[in-house]
């Protein structure tokens, strides 16, 4: 028997056969898509997934970068997929905000070294991921708490790093409320410097 992909569509199987396999406890969605129950939800899973979100929408999506919950979800610090996504593009891409369900899309100035590819989605780190969450999240409860601390443990950083780091940024919107947010988060953990992801 031929092994099923990690992430399936229409393109693998038809619509209705894809939610029966569903019922049948054979496939779970994984954000629009589907997935085998055999084969448990991974970073690369979550971005092929998405990756397979943004073939849809064209060269719109080949040029936007999955960032803030949405990079979350893909690195596995949060649960479920956020909705609307978040993305970013980059300034000089002209890029504007997105139609149709793709998500939010926001232009930004951001470096190489902030971005990594998983399964042909371009992604935050998680360093840059906890950076926007702590500046722009609306609300940060023990939701944001909890999925700055999974970001911290996968990227081997701690909040002094990222209150270092932040601070020695300069011109960046709501860096106050971001170094805040940090300030309240008890640095309970004794590791090194960063290591970048």
């Amino acid at each position: 028997m031929t092994a099923l992909a990690p992430v399936l569509g229409t393109g693998d199987l038809p619509l209705a056969e894809l939610h029966a396999a569903k019922l049948d406890g054979e496939l779970f969605v994984l954000d629009e898509w589907f997935s085998p129950v055999d084969s448990p939800p991974t970073e690369q899973s979550r971005a092929g997934a998405l990756t397979l979100t943004l073939a849809e929408h064209g060269s719109l999506g080949r040029r936007v970068i999955a960032e803030q919950h949405t990079a979350a979800w893909v690195w596995g610090a949060i649960p479920a997929p956020p909705y609307p996504h978040q993305f970013c593009a980059r300034g000089s891409t002209h890029t504007r905000a997105a139609a149709g369900g793709l998500g939010r899309v926001r232009e930004v100035r951001i470096g190489d070294h902030d971005l990594v590819v998983r399964s042909g989605l371009t992604i935050t780190t998680p360093r840059r991921t906890i950076l926007d969450i702590v500046r722009f999240s609306s609300e940060f409860g023990a939701t944001e708490t909890t999925m700055v601390r999974r970001l911290l443990d996968l990227a081997g950083l701690t909040v002094a790093d990222c209150r270092e780091q932040l601070g020695a940024l300069r011109n960046l919107s709501y860096k106050k409320r971001g170094l805040e947010r940090l300030a309240a988060l008890p640095d309970d953990r004794n590791q090194g410097r960063c290591i970048e992801v």
